[in-house]
């Protein structure tokens, strides 16, 4: 191991980290000596070069050497270049402005020039210029100056477009944040619809932030919502040595990965059975008789394109979510190795998937089928999607919807 460990740092020339050994070298290491620190020491190896240590003088010390060199101490001039003081300025002061003032850095110029300056008329005036020319007037797609100028005199970017005379739920892209009652309304619809439902999938659920944030956790949100033997909380029993071996056969005939991250996201009983039994996962698929090296795949910037090819050929999905899914490992390594999964795949497959085009007639069939026998969509059941193709084509969504010959009800403003 000693040794093996000295010709790699000698082939690739600079002090190894835990990252830069196979993984079978990994685990030898972990076992014989604890930590990758400890088998250098055994190897005569060096040690890294350890990040730079800060402390609130040093901040300021480096702030003003970089001012004095012509950087602008905003979040934005340090966020690229300068990332590392960014950082560590964020750990000793509540903000760049207190770290300017203690450091003795004036604010710096606005490089728009001279500061724009707002009041409520010119706020309305603004969001209906906005609204006139087309374009919309949501939270996130608005400039950010009139955004918090909105936020400023109205207390709200929904009060600033209210007081412009629009309609906020036509307006808003994204649904309004969850409360405590919709939160446990939800889980109890889905015991009723759900209910062998394991406590694993609940973290799946797209509000499981939401649920952390206002209860806690699941335990507390569960008993609020008076669902004391939901979800499903019993550990299964683990499989035995011969019908894990005999599992890991089936799935490699199959076709299906037979790496362990793939194995613990579809069978976690059958992974967990595997290292139960042999210490180890890769030791299951050796004793199993299935290709290590199918398991252990090195990926190459060829062999990475020659998979996405494949995968056009065999005729499955190239979208992010589906590779994801199917191979994370091709995935993850798809954005390593080249910066961005789509950049990579288009190099594969000049349409890897299908966008839909909105025209007007689509928008249009597409309002109605939502409506059916109502006479009114909010922007919040068209979804995102469907309100900027509404604002493209027809400039505003209530526009839209008035070609469609929905939302008939007349909206009586009140003053």
């Amino acid at each position: 191991m000693i040794a093996e460990l000295r010709r790699l740092s000698t082939a690739a020339g600079t002090t190894l980290l835990a990252t830069d050994l196979p993984y079978d070298l990994w685990l030898a290491v972990r076992r014989h000596f604890g930590s990758i620190e400890k088998a250098r020491v055994a190897a005569g190896l060096g040690t890294p070069d350890r990040a730079r240590r800060w402390s609130k003088s040093k901040v300021v010390a480096e702030l003003r050497r970089l001012h004095a060199e012509g950087v602008r101490i905003t979040d934005l001039g340090l966020k690229h270049e300068h990332g590392e003081v960014l950082g560590a300025l964020r750990m000793y002061f509540d903000s760049i402005v207190v770290a300017r003032r203690v450091s003795r850095i004036p604010e710096p110029v606005p490089l728009g020039g001279k500061r724009q300056r707002w009041d409520e008329i010119r706020v309305v005036a603004e969001i209906e210029e906005l609204h006139r020319s087309g374009a919309s007037i949501a939270a996130s797609k608005v400039p950010n100056p009139l955004f918090k100028a909105g936020k400023r005199y109205f207390g709200s970017w929904q009060g600033a477009v209210e007081a412009a005379g629009h309609d906020y739920d036509e307006v808003r892209l994204q649904r309004e944040p969850y409360t405590k009652k919709e939160i446990l309304e939800a889980l109890q619809a889905l015991a009723k619809s759900q209910p062998e439902m394991r406590w694993s999938d609940l973290h799946q659920l797209s509000y499981a932030p939401t649920v952390t944030r206002l209860f806690g956790g699941f335990e507390v949100a569960l008993q609020r919502a008076k669902l004391r033997a939901w979800p499903e909380r019993e550990r299964h029993a683990a499989m035995s040595r011969p019908d894990v071996i005999a599992e890991i056969q089936r799935r490699e005939a199959q076709g299906k990965e037979t790496n362990w991250e793939a194995v613990n996201t579809d069978d976690h009983r059958l992974w967990y059975s595997g290292v139960l039994h042999f210490g180890e996962w890769h030791r299951a698929i050796e004793v199993a008789g299935v290709d290590a090296e199918r398991h252990n795949r090195r990926w190459t910037s060829e062999s990475l394109l020659e998979a996405l090819a494949e995968r056009d050929r065999r005729g499955l999905s190239l979208k992010p979510d589906d590779v994801r899914r199917d191979d994370s490992r091709l995935y993850a390594s798809t954005i390593a190795y080249f910066g961005s999964y789509v950049e990579a795949v288009q190099q594969v497959a000049p349409t890897p998937w299908a966008l839909t085009k909105w025209t007007r007639s689509m928008v249009i069939e597409r309002l109605k089928a939502l409506a059916g026998d109502r006479d009114r969509v909010t922007a919040r059941e068209a979804g995102g999607t469907l309100v900027a193709a509404c604002q493209r084509h027809f400039g505003t969504y209530s526009a839209a919807c008035r070609a469609a010959g929905v939302n008939r009800r007349a909206r009586v403003r009140s003053y």
